[in-house]
């Protein structure tokens, strides 16, 4: 009744590796890069929640456009400028720890690790270790533990940078950032108070540093997300709109209109300083509820 598998996923990944899960409760696909999970599919839906571009090349060592990266040590643009953006934990393989299922609840779980290395400490160059477990049931949970290992304190922001799949982005509502202050990336990082439910109309970048942690994905009245996320300070709602989407390159003509980031993090003023030895763990929980 449940299975997994390591494969490679020729039509669009075509250099990458992938674990392909298939249980009663839902289908989900996570590529060995970045421990990074591409498609989640509860069996009750008809597709995917999170959205993959199909203009992905598959390279190794390129960051995937969809699902679910994550952004680490760092959020958007390096703070000098020298490194790339959104950090490098999305870009590494991750070592594939283990893999459980729970029977009862029909969720399996995955456990990846990140560790420094001589290419991470050439980026960044304190000693950590990052543990994810992704776990695929009736919701998605994903549970990620940053430690620092080595004898300085370290300051880090992150990111989940999800992507989820929408029939038609001027249709999409997100709720719960009422009354939340953010930054509008479009418009020199002029801060303003969020009135109502977001829409889009035209392109959208804007960073909440502090948020409710839980938000709401609704889709012409019919559909829901759940999004939780009770220990991520911070969120980001973006769509690209036609123009920026045909200058990103990695987005096929039109799909803008298909999908939403809403992230969940440490972003902003709410980066975080972690003391040699010390750890902290953060959760990210998906569910999808027709209306």
């Amino acid at each position: 009744m449940h299975a997994i598998k390591k494969l490679n996923l020729n039509q669009q990944l075509t250099d990458l590796d992938v674990l392909e899960i298939d249980s009663p409760s839902c289908r989900a696909c996570i590529a060995l890069q970045g421990a990074q999970i591409l498609q989640y599919q509860p069996k009750h839906r008809a597709n995917s929640v999170l959205w993959l571009s199909k203009a992905n090349t598959g390279q190794v060592g390129k960051a995937l456009r969809g699902g679910i990266p994550l952004c680490f040590p760092w959020f958007g643009a390096h703070p000098q400028g020298l490194q790339p953006a959104h950090g490098f934990a999305r870009n590494q393989i991750w070592e594939l720890q283990n893999v459980s299922y729970d029977q009862a609840q029909a969720i399996h779980h995955v456990d990846f690790i990140l560790q420094d290395s001589p290419e991470t400490r050439k980026i960044w160059s304190h000693a950590f270790r990052l543990k994810l477990r992704i776990s695929c049931g009736i919701s998605l949970n994903l549970d990620l533990q940053v430690e620092n290992i080595g004898s300085q304190a370290f300051e880090f922001s992150f990111a989940w940078h999800s992507y989820f799949q929408v029939d038609q982005i001027r249709q999409v509502e997100i709720h719960g950032l009422q009354n939340a202050e953010f930054m509008d990336k479009l418009q020199s990082n002029q801060r303003f108070c969020e009135a109502d439910a977001v829409t889009f109309q035209q392109e959208t970048d804007r960073i909440y540093p502090k948020a409710s942690g839980h938000y709401q994905i609704v889709q012409a009245g019919h559909t829901a997300i759940e999004i939780a996320a009770p220990r991520c300070a911070s969120a980001v709602i973006w769509n690209p709109w036609q123009d920026k989407a045909k200058r990103l390159g990695d987005i096929a003509e039109g799909d803008w209109q298909h999908f939403v980031c809403v992230e969940c993090g440490q972003i902003a003023s709410e980066t975080v300083r972690l003391a040699a030895g010390s750890k902290v763990d953060y959760q990210l929980q998906i569910t999808d509820i027709p209306i």
